[in-house]
């Protein structure tokens, strides 16, 4: 019985600590969604709308349900495990530092003590915005007249007409096993995929192109044609 108890105790456990650092990370999304919209997209905030990454982790999406805010870290991945190594780290250095500062004398010593403390965080989050950068550089928007992506790869952005988007096709793996992905195709033989495209971005460019697809919205659903 005992053994059982033990089980069902450490599965709590993990749960909760799983969801705890899974809630931590949204506010560290939040600040990487502000960093990518304000710095990384060569286009004013508010003129465009997020058909792909850059609609993510936004603050009225916070998850509502249990499984969402398990999943938080998967909303932008990798985004949200480099949040997951920024707290790790920040546990790892504050209360290594506030041990230390409790048992040093006030003064210049303590003081010391903080800036060791703050240069490390510093080093530490540095080091990790440049890793995050390329990610937070990826973007698929479309505006009034374009469709504009620039992938993990891509130096410059790619822009592709509206006027001449011809298909939105939908690729669905044989039983369910795989990514779905979404293929825009353009004229001149033109294309790109992308997977989950956010919902408001797919009613207006079909509601604003002549593309055919293979599927239709029905509220916030899409069900295959």
């Amino acid at each position: 019985m005992k053994t059982i108890l033990t089980y069902v105790l450490c599965f709590v456990v993990v749960a909760a600590g799983w969801l705890a650092v899974s809630l931590l990370c949204w506010p560290v999304l939040l600040a990487l969604q502000a960093l990518t919209t304000t710095l990384f997209i060569p286009h004013p905030a508010g003129s465009y709308v997020g058909l792909g990454f850059v609609s993510t982790a936004r603050l009225m999406d916070f998850p509502t349900s249990f499984v969402g805010a398990l999943s938080v870290p998967f909303m932008n991945v990798p985004l949200g495990f480099i949040a997951i190594i920024w707290w790790f780290g920040v546990l790892l250095i504050v209360p290594s530092a506030f041990k230390r500062y409790r048992t040093k004398p006030r003064g210049r010593t303590s003081r010391a003590v903080r800036w060791r403390a703050a240069r490390s965080l510093l080093i530490f989050t540095a080091v990790l915005f440049v890793v995050a950068t390329p990610f937070l550089r990826r973007y698929e928007i479309v505006t009034q007249d374009h469709l504009y992506v620039r992938h993990l790869f891509d130096w410059h952005e790619r822009a592709y007409p509206l006027a001449s988007l011809k298909e939105i096709h939908v690729d669905m793996p044989e039983y369910n096993r795989g990514i779905i992905t979404w293929d825009f195709r353009f004229d001149g033989d033109n294309r790109f995929s992308t997977t989950a495209p956010d919902i408001a971005a797919l009613k207006y460019l079909l509601s604003n192109t002549h593309a055919s697809t293979n599927f239709k919205v029905v509220g916030n659903q899409m069900m295959m044609r």
